[in-house]
């Protein structure tokens, strides 16, 4: 997280690091939160068994995103290919502004 942040214009700094950190702790807390109230609310109405399936199938899902993250990462860092990244990055869009002093469009 911390490597896409200083990516994305963040300064190397401690505000930066505090940022980063307090997002991480954040969602590791709603994590542990919401992963064993949903385990015991999928145990009660599936029972022990249906819901160890389907985490595990949840489990398997994440893994095989991971794995393609990580092919796609070897990709781009080894190989030299274009990052996924810059297909999608929008930073050109979000600098033009939304309202212009000449409106083109007939409701304004």
């Amino acid at each position: 997280m911390l490597k896409t942040a200083k990516q994305h214009g963040f300064p190397d700094d401690y505000t930066t690091y505090a940022l980063v950190s307090g997002i991480f702790n954040a969602f590791f807390a709603l994590g542990a939160f919401i992963g064993p109230t949903i385990g015991g609310i999928m145990d009660d109405y599936m029972g022990f068994e249906w819901a160890a399936f389907v985490v595990g199938m949840i489990e398997l899902a994440c893994f095989l995103l991971l794995l393609v993250y990580c092919i796609r990462n070897y990709k781009v860092e080894i190989k030299g290919e274009t990052p996924l990244v810059e297909f999608l990055d929008s930073s050109a869009d979000e600098r033009k502004p939304l309202l212009t002093k000449n409106p083109t469009s007939e409701f304004f």
